[in-house]
């Protein structure tokens, strides 16, 4: 049996679910992800080669129907699937998926109303619902009461080593959110994948209390300065001309972090959403 929410962008929250009263009987579009290819046939070869791998977005059509409290729920699947609407999809309260409404719902108008809707997702791909994170350089705390002045006794210990592993456990290659800050200045970090060569290099100063935070929104690249204040300053024009490492391959990927100065105590995080071509309703 399904069990999905829909949190819409305006603060909406729809439960289609059993206890509920909706009634999912089919989930077109979970699974089944279409992959466009693109062939070219050299002269007197046999067979095509591909040359490039691509996917666009997916439908997601929800069939079921309502057999309670008929009158209410209606108008919430109408209220939240209205024309316009956007949010996030929540697949069994373990993976997400943001879409937009393609097809208001279709509601029939006796008891027992039977109801299809269309979403469409732009980012294909379902996320986990758990943020993986991975932090190199921060402080452990260690110091606790009571204290044993017998024994030699630390107030916390640093992550030792620039280089750490981050494990991408989903299907494809996820995108990913940098944040680079540190108790000294911090002058051109740049973060390295040491097995592709490909790098992420910032022309830059960042001063104690701020913190560099890159991120991808909607396809576009963000990269801002976040100062002692909260102010956010747009510092996209940091970002070298060849930095190429936008993406966490699937498995181990081991980086490494430098700078021109600072990097010694240089506290870098990488965290992200393992990704996944499709997702199964629970027991299947």
């Amino acid at each position: 049996m399904y069990n999905l929410t829909f949190k819409a962008n305006n603060g909406n929250t729809l439960l289609l679910n059993y206890e509920n009263g909706i009634n999912l009987s089919t989930v077109e579009g979970a699974t089944g992800l279409p992959v466009s290819l693109s062939m070219a046939q050299g002269y007197q070869q046999i067979g095509q080669s591909v040359s490039a791998q691509t996917v666009n977005g997916r439908d997601i059509i929800l069939n079921g129907f309502i057999f309670k409290e008929f009158s209410k729920q209606k108008k919430a699947l109408m209220s939240a699937f209205a024309p316009f609407a956007s949010g996030r999809l929540f697949w069994e309260d373990k993976y997400f998926i943001d879409v937009v409404v393609k097809n208001a719902p279709n509601v029939t108008q006796n008891n027992d109303s039977r109801f299809s809707v269309r979403l469409f997702a732009p980012f294909p791909f379902w996320s986990d619902k758990t943020k993986v994170s991975q932090v190199n350089g921060q402080v452990r705390k260690e110091f606790s009461f009571p204290v044993n002045y017998i024994t030699a006794h630390r107030f916390g210990t640093k992550n030792s080593g620039s280089e750490y592993v981050v494990v991408n456990t989903g299907e494809v290659e996820s995108l990913f959110e940098l944040n680079i800050s540190g108790p000294e200045k911090i002058v051109n970090p740049q973060i390295t994948n040491i097995k592709t060569g490909e790098f992420l290099k910032f022309k830059g100063e960042i001063d104690v209390g701020e913190t560099l935070r890159l991120y991808q929104d909607g396809g576009k690249i963000r990269i801002v300065l976040k100062k002692i204040s909260g102010e956010e300053e747009n510092v996209v024009s940091w970002l070298d001309e060849e930095s190429s490492l936008f993406s966490l391959q699937v498995g181990d990927n081991r980086f490494k972090a430098e700078a021109d100065q600072g990097d010694t105590n240089m506290v870098s995080s990488i965290s992200f959403y393992p990704l996944y071509s499709g997702v199964l309703m629970n027991g299947v």
